[in-house]
């Protein structure tokens, strides 16, 4: 149960819109699609103004709030989350290691084509960026600058620790999310660049995040939304066992893959003869803690090298829940984006 304290941190300004429910597609496990409709691209225009009252050296450049959409989509729900983000290494699994570079291609599923300028994003990063949409959907504008408490996202992360340490991590994390810039082209053939949150500053002891609302216009609107059940994600102890969960919500069915290629989707950097034991390990801890997801598993080995040995998972009997994107019409069947389940095969 939450404190007043708590309950003022997270106070909500007022209910969202139902999102669309429908059964999830299946993914389109980088086969072949066929063509989509192309939807024009979201442009709006920005100014830029200087923030009064702060020190030189802390001036940062705000958004016209004219220019911008007062709120993102309607259908905008923390609990969702674009399907290029649990279907790529955006955040890797593995331990979260501060300042490492990256400025190149991310591995994507399917279509997707995925681009990450800045430093390296972790399964961490992800649980603050869903905490901080949180806070986000309940404010009343999202084209202003937006104030953020560092102990209420610890509190959606679900962690009661709001000591110094703990708080400047998730601090950090913001940081660290504000400072990557992505490309990423979606299933409409578009290619938008933009970031998962457009700045971050200190003033007065205060903390405040800005969105770029191009960008999450675009994200929000362009592909699939799935929702992810974070509590139960949060909750689970190895990071590799965060990015499965979130990658299997977004999926019918799992068939076979091989070890490679989900050590490579998943953006794993370790030394890939630990990589084995580590899927071992985190299919376990979805077995026993998220068995809605995940009712077993098997690891076939192929043959000597791990890259080639097969991983097999049963779907539970939680299937997947997502809101369709614009260009997506009616005539458009889930099948469209299925792989047959009664193939086994090695990508």
């Amino acid at each position: 149960m939450k404190s007043p304290r708590e309950e003022k941190m997270m106070t909500n300004y007022g209910q969202e819109g139902v999102a669309i429910e429908a059964p999830a597609p299946e993914d389109d496990w980088d086969l072949p699609q066929p063509a989509r409709p192309r939807s024009a691209a979201i442009y709006i225009a920005t100014q830029s103004v200087p923030v009064k009252n702060m020190r030189e050296t802390e001036k940062i450049a705000l958004p016209a709030a004219k220019n911008y959409p007062l709120r993102l989509p309607s259908f905008f729900d923390p609990d969702r989350c674009p399907a290029f983000m649990a279907r790529s290494a955006l955040f890797s699994s593995g331990r979260t290691v501060l300042g490492i570079p990256h400025d190149g291609p991310v591995k994507a599923q399917g279509k997707y084509a995925l681009t990450l300028c800045g430093e390296r994003l972790y399964m961490r990063d992800k649980q603050v960026w869903h905490a901080v949409m949180n806070i986000v959907k309940r404010a009343p504008a999202h084209n202003v600058p937006i104030r953020i408490e560092l102990a209420a996202i610890a509190t959606l992360m679900g962690s009661s620790d709001h000591c110094g340490g703990a708080l400047r991590r998730i601090w950090q994390s913001v940081e660290r999310l504000s400072r990557a810039t992505i490309e990423v082209t979606l299933h409409d053939g578009h290619a938008q660049t933009g970031k998962l949150v457009a700045a971050a500053y200190r003033q007065e002891k205060k903390y405040f995040i800005e969105m770029d609302m191009p960008w999450m216009a675009a994200a929000l609107s362009l592909d699939y939304q799935f929702k992810v059940n974070c509590g139960r994600r949060n909750g689970l102890a190895y990071s590799l066992a965060q990015w499965l969960h979130d990658f299997l919500s977004t999926h019918k069915s799992f068939p076979g893959l091989t070890i490679g290629y989900i050590r490579e989707l998943c953006g794993f950097e370790g030394q890939q003869r630990t990589f084995p034991a580590m899927i071992l390990t985190a299919l376990t801890e979805l077995r026993n803690s998220a068995t809605l997801l995940v009712a077993d598993f098997e690891i076939i080995r192929n043959g000597k090298s791990s890259d080639s040995w097969t991983v097999v998972i049963t779907h539970g009997p939680e299937q997947p829940s997502y809101s369709a994107p614009s260009w997506y019409e009616s005539s458009d069947e889930p099948n469209d984006l299925s792989y047959p389940t009664t193939r086994r095969v090695a990508l």
